[in-house]
């Protein structure tokens, strides 16, 4: 057995000094990397004041008061600034999401931390009542609180006896695409199947209802001759997830909810049941893997069923001789899901169709700009998360397409939210004129504007996301 080695007590003075050096080299390296990130928090000149993968203004560093300081609202909005426009905040993000992937997560993913519960869908009965008239001088300024637990209490149970039904003939069996057996806890409403993003639908009876008087009451206000068409879109949702997936994740069926509030407009509305065309091609391409929009697939198969509805034969997709395809898309399901790498490494495609009429159109922007545009915008080299834009300029208070290869001085008003840009092009080629109206930005007079120029067709467009009261009276305030 060898003996040991003696240690002088100098040598072990040095490994203790050594061990303490690198000891406080990393404590005081760890602050000075602290230091460093707050510094950077404090450079305001380096600061977003927007942020474009999420579509919206950051939070402004708050005005001073002493109320704000008493109730302790002044520094949590500091915090709140602080956090919200942090430099590179949304790279950080980014990599937060990636390292979490390390971790071996499951192909379903949840985002967010609310839990909620929609109202009872009423089941049709035999009575025939319809949504009432809204008074407009008395416009309703709360809305109900979506997914609350305690059920509203009516007398009377709307039917959707008369309304133009959901069901139609299908005449070719298509892949089906619907997706079933999902094995996962509710943990918010973003979440990710298969590469997939979506959006759990909560039924709010109370905004629904109101949606459906708001669209009665819009029918009394346009003008004899004007006739009026409302078409709910589902989201991904409705028309990819199976019943069993959305009773597992706990929200509410849109099939039901469309047949619900089609039951409770008017007769002399024309509802366009465009649910069951889109859901018979799930299989295809019809929604954004990282947005919450349809594409352009999923809006021409509204396009086919609001044609059946008016009567007239719908253009083939090989009708339309110029097409853009987009590559490289990221949208709003991105930036919700702390920037998914299952969603970040498998962008989706923006497919759009040239109307063949024209791709001319002039929009007036909120400042009420001007401006000559495109249909369809080449946005080839635009940020990955506007590539949606590449329809009618995005978002805009008011548009006008006029094609001049039809004389006949027909006309329509679209009325819409983001999801009416998909389907805008569609309408090109059936009338000399288009108008685009945004209800959340334009504030004109549409009665008055459709006496004036001759509109015989009003298309109301929402997803099924989109119905609360506010939005109904954004709608019903267009018409005075």
């Amino acid at each position: 057995m060898a003996p040991k080695r003696r240690v002088s007590p100098e040598y072990k003075r040095r490994i203790k000094k050594s061990r303490q050096f690198w000891s406080a080299a990393r404590v005081y390296g760890f602050y000075l990397v602290l230091l460093v990130f707050m510094v950077a928090g404090l450079l305001l000149w380096i600061r977003p004041k927007e942020s474009e993968l999420e579509k919206r203004k950051l939070a402004e560093f708050p005005s001073f008061s002493f109320s704000g300081i008493w109730k302790g609202s002044y520094f949590q909005d500091i915090a709140t600034w602080y956090t919200d426009t942090y430099p590179m905040r949304e790279k950080m993000l980014s990599q937060g999401s990636s390292i979490k992937g390390l971790y071996g997560i499951g192909k379903t993913e949840f985002y967010g931390d609310m839990t909620k519960t929609g109202d009872d869908i009423p089941v049709e009965d035999a009575s025939g009542k319809k949504a009432g008239i809204i008074d407009t001088n008395n416009l309703k300024t709360e809305a109900s609180t979506e997914g609350k637990t305690e059920k509203p209490v009516s007398s009377e149970t709307a039917s959707t006896e008369g309304a133009t039904p959901i069901t139609e003939e299908v005449t070719e069996a298509l892949p089906d695409g619907t997706k079933h057996d999902v094995e996962a806890e509710v943990m918010g409403n973003v979440f990710i199947i298969d590469g997939q993003a979506f959006s759990i639908y909560y039924f709010g009876r109370d905004n629904s209802e109101y949606y459906a008087s708001m669209v009665n009451t819009l029918k009394t206000k346009l003008p004899a001759g004007v006739e009026l068409y409302d078409l709910l879109a589902p989201t991904a949702w409705g028309a990819i997830l199976g019943e069993d997936m959305q009773n597992e994740l706990g929200g509410s069926s849109q099939e039901e909810a469309i047949k619900y509030i089609y039951g409770l407009i008017d007769d002399s509305v024309k509802t366009v049941p465009a649910f069951d065309n889109i859901v018979r091609h799930n299989a295809e391409y019809i929604y954004y893997r990282s947005d919450h929009h349809w594409t352009v697939m999923g809006a021409y198969y509204a396009y086919e069923a609001w044609c059946k509805t008016k009567g007239i034969e719908p253009h083939s997709t090989d009708f339309f001789q110029k097409k853009y395809e987009f590559d490289g898309f990221l949208g709003t399901f991105y930036a919700s899901s702390n920037q998914a790498p299952v969603l970040g490494n498998n962008p989706d495609t923006v497919l759009a169709f040239v109307p063949n009429g024209t791709n001319s159109e002039v929009f007036v922007d909120g400042d009420g700009v001007e401006t000559d545009w495109h249909v369809i915008q080449d946005v080839s080299e635009w940020a990955r998360t506007s590539k949606y834009n590449c329809f009618i300029g995005g978002d805009n208070p008011f548009t006008t397409i006029e094609n001049p290869t039809i004389t006949d001085g027909s006309a329509c008003v679209l009325i819409k939210e983001s999801y009416g840009n998909a389907f805008a092009p569609f309408l090109v080629d059936h009338y000399q004129y288009v108008y685009v109206v945004d209800y959340r930005y334009y504030e004109g007079n549409l009665t008055k504007f459709c006496k004036d120029h001759n509109v015989k067709d009003v298309i109301l467009l929402n997803n099924m996301e989109a119905l609360s009261v506010s939005r109904a009276n954004s709608i019903l305030a267009l018409f005075p």
